[in-house]
C-alpha cells in the first residue's frame, strides 16, 4: 500500500466523523430551527416532519459513529453521499423555485442561506465520499475498537457548537 493513502483514508474518515458530529449537535440543540428548516427546504405534510427530522438525526448518528471507528466504511461513504445528494437536490430545487431557505445544519440561523455556496460545498463533500469510497475498494482501512478518535471527533464537534453558541450569546449580551 502507499505511505500516503492509508493517513488520508484515515483523516478523510475522521474529519467526516467530525462534520456529521458537528451537524447532529448542531440540529439537537437547535431542533425547532432545524424542523423550521425541513418545512421550508421540502414539500411534505407536516405528520411527516418529525419523521423526517428523526431519520436525518439518526442518519447523521450512524455515519459520524461508524466513521470515528473505520467500521463499514464503505457502506457508510455511500449513505452519507446519498444523505448529501438528497440535501443538495432540495437545495438546488429551492434554488430553481427562487425560495429563501434558513438552513440549521450546523447551528440556529436566522439569515437566509447562500444557496450556490451551499451547492457548491455539497458537492465538494460528495466528492470526497465518492472518492474515498473508491480508494477503499482497493486500499481498505482497518476497523478499530478502540474509542479513541470517537471520543475526540465527539469532543471536537462539541467544542465547535459551544464555541459558535457562546459567540451568538455574547453577541446578544451586548446588542
Amino acid at each position: 500500500m502507499n505511505l500516503w493513502i492509508e493517513p488520508v483514508l484515515k483523516a478523510t474518515c475522521l474529519l467526516g466523523s467530525l462534520l456529521f458530529f458537528w451537524s447532529l449537535w448542531s440540529k439537537l440543540f437547535s431542533l425547532s430551527n432545524f424542523l423550521r428548516s425541513i418545512t421550508q427546504l421540502v414539500a411534505i405534510p407536516n405528520a411527516w416532519v418529525p419523521w423526517v427530522a428523526a431519520a436525518v438525526l439518526l442518519g447523521e448518528a450512524v455515519i459520524a459513529f461508524s466513521l470515528s471507528f473505520f467500521a463499514f466504511t464503505r457502506i457508510i461513504l455511500l449513505l452519507a453521499s446519498i444523505m448529501l445528494s438528497g440535501f443538495t437536490v432540495a437545495l438546488v430545487s429551492a434554488s430553481i423555485k427562487k425560495k429563501t431557505v434558513q438552513c440549521s445544519c450546523f447551528g440556529e440561523s436566522n439569515k437566509a442561506t447562500r444557496l450556490p455556496l451551499s451547492i457548491a460545498r455539497n458537492i465538494i463533500f460528495i466528492g470526497i465520499s465518492i472518492s474515498a469510497f473508491f480508494m477503499l475498494r482497493f486500499y481498505p482501512v482497518e476497523t478499530i475498537t478502540s474509542p479513541q478518535f470517537l471520543f475526540i471527533t465527539i469532543e471536537c464537534s462539541l467544542i465547535i457548537v459551544w464555541v459558535k453558541y457562546g459567540v451568538r450569546i455574547r453577541k446578544e449580551m451586548y446588542s
